[in-house]
């Protein structure tokens, strides 16, 4: 009886909106024939222009937000099918890089090296052909100011040696050049405590299952006074035609839709994001919403969102520039014109009230 009831909720379900047919016959057929993530894809990064532009958009953001730390070690979550975000944070001046994925969507990104090594050594502006790139920027223009160390150094014959040996030994130290990859990753001891000076992600911090214990791990992850960066994507990743369509779905659907993958979208609104940061004891220094149009109305959110607030209905996008205080209670943040004398490894860490806008 209960399965015929719930059989009954499916169909009126589909009924009320058959636009959601195709996302739950590819969910259905998943249970039937299984998941395997062989052949799939997840984009974009195996282009050099694009991985160079999404580091450099992250780095100048966490620049402004007035972190100038040292940028020594970088963690990436979900880098998908190349790890050529991690090629550009180690060419701008890192030695260490750590990318942790769900599933391994892993490809050869040899090539990268040397092609996101030209568009440095040109001083190449960041790209911007990328339409639906997040976050955007004041200016694109290469930032030369915001990069460590000494750019010839940097790109140095020698060096890029290393970065390439790196990559082909992934967790075999190569003189100062460190490349780690673990998909899947569960457990936050799999990266060693605070011992990362940036950790960031772009459009995954919808993906993942549990936010709070995912945010927590990155706060282990950080030493003091270090940062982490997330543009998150809070649309339907083709549950529907419009863009916050998915907080229509019932869990049943919502389920069936999924299939048997890993992960899809934790459907989680922007206040959940900015709620789970700061009980982790993170400062949010900078936080841009995007906004999207009124495509559903609130009488069709399902009711498990039906109190969801106006401002995450309308909002489809965030960048977050999260900071893990120096100590446990609250760092003061520097006021207008003046500087936060908090010290992380010899390095001075400036702060700024939290900013918004476009």
């Amino acid at each position: 009886m209960v399965v015929f009831i719930r059989y009954c909720e499916l169909v009126i379900e589909i009924l009320r909106d058959p636009r959601r047919l195709r996302p739950i016959l590819g969910g259905l057929k998943q249970f039937a024939c299984g998941y395997s993530p062989k052949g799939e894809s997840v984009g974009g990064n195996m282009s050099a222009r694009y991985c160079y532009s999404v580091w450099l958009r992250h780095l100048v953001k966490i620049r402004q937000a007035r972190f100038l730390g040292a940028i020594h070690s970088v963690a990436e979550l979900g880098p998908g099918d190349s790890i050529g975000t991690g090629v550009a944070a180690l060419l701008s001046g890192a030695n260490e890089y750590c990318g942790l994925d769900a599933i391994s969507f892993l490809r050869s990104s040899a090539n990268l090296l040397d092609e996101i090594a030209e568009l440095y050594s040109a001083k190449t502006d960041i790209p911007e052909e990328f339409p639906d790139l997040l976050p955007k920027l004041d200016t694109y223009r290469f930032p030369l100011e915001y990069l460590q160390a000494d750019l010839t150094r940097n790109l140095s014959r020698a060096r890029i040696g290393r970065i390439r040996s790196a990559m082909a030994n992934l967790g075999v130290n190569q003189g100062e050049i460190l490349i780690q990859y673990q998909a899947p990753w569960h457990e936050a001891s799999i990266v060693r405590r605070e011992s990362v000076d940036v950790v960031f992600s772009q459009a995954v911090m919808e993906h993942v299952e549990d936010i709070q214990l995912t945010y927590g791990a990155l706060w282990q992850w950080l030493k003091p006074g270090c940062i982490m960066s997330h543009q998150i994507d809070f649309k339907s990743h083709g549950l529907s035609t419009e863009w916050n369509g998915h907080w229509t779905y019932n869990d049943l659907l919502f389920r069936i839709a999924k299939g048997r993958r890993p992960y899809l979208i934790n459907r989680e609104p922007m206040s959940a994001h900015l709620k789970a940061v700061r009980q982790q004891g993170f400062e949010v220094l900078d936080e841009v919403l995007v906004g999207g149009p009124q495509s559903i109305r609130r009488d069709q959110l399902h009711r498990r969102f039906k109190d969801m607030s106006n401002e995450d209905m309308s909002t489809s996008g965030l960048f977050i520039a999260c900071l893990k205080p120096v100590s446990s209670r609250p760092s003061a943040l520097a006021p207008a014109g003046g500087k936060n004398n908090a010290t992380v490894a010899g390095e001075d860490v400036f702060l700024r009230p939290v900013a918004t806008g476009a």
